[in-house]
């Protein structure tokens, strides 16, 4: 038996060393707040994240398969080569949030706040993205494929290369 992903979490944040090639299932940290965590090569797969703060957390190489992320601060943190998959991100908030290399796959994203956010190589294929906000968001190549983008906030953002032709805008 493996050690509980909260106390991994916290134990990361507290000896400032990095959470690395771990793999974790139906974990529970719901409402953690670590502190200076970084995750590296993890795995993630129906874990619950629910309100956490993870506010300038450093999250590379890592996959988290139908976890919730609901009501999660994602504020200022680097995810870098990170795939959510089946996830529930519902109010989730990527304020000012480095994402890059990065793929958002069959979530739900409703209220999902990317303010301030940089995009870099971020696809979002069949999500649901409906009232979140993008506002003066710094993009470079990014992308929606079928995704549902009903009244999306896109105040501020450039959004001259996006192809939005598979996707529901409202």
């Amino acid at each position: 038996m493996g050690i509980p992903l909260a106390e991994a979490l916290s134990m990361a944040a507290l000896d400032e060393a990095p959470l690395a090639g771990y793999a974790f299932e139906n974990g529970d940290a719901v409402g953690v707040q670590p502190d200076k965590l970084e995750v590296s090569r993890c795995r993630f797969t129906a874990c619950r994240f629910g309100s956490a703060v993870f506010r300038h957390a450093w999250i590379h190489d890592a996959v988290f398969i139908r976890c919730d992320f609901e009501n999660v601060d994602f504020s200022d943190a680097s995810l870098h080569k990170v795939t959510f998959r089946n996830c529930r991100l519902t109010g989730a908030r990527f304020c000012g949030a480095s994402v890059h290399d990065a793929a958002f796959t069959d979530c739900n994203a409703d209220y999902a706040n990317f303010c301030e956010a940089g995009l870099k190589n971020v696809q979002f294929d069949a999500c649901r993205l409906r009232g979140g906000v993008f506002s003066s968001v710094r993009t470079k190549p990014f992308a929606f494929t079928s995704c549902d983008l009903q009244s999306v906030e896109w105040a501020a953002t450039r959004l001259r290369d996006v192809d939005f032709t598979s996707s529901n805008i409202d």
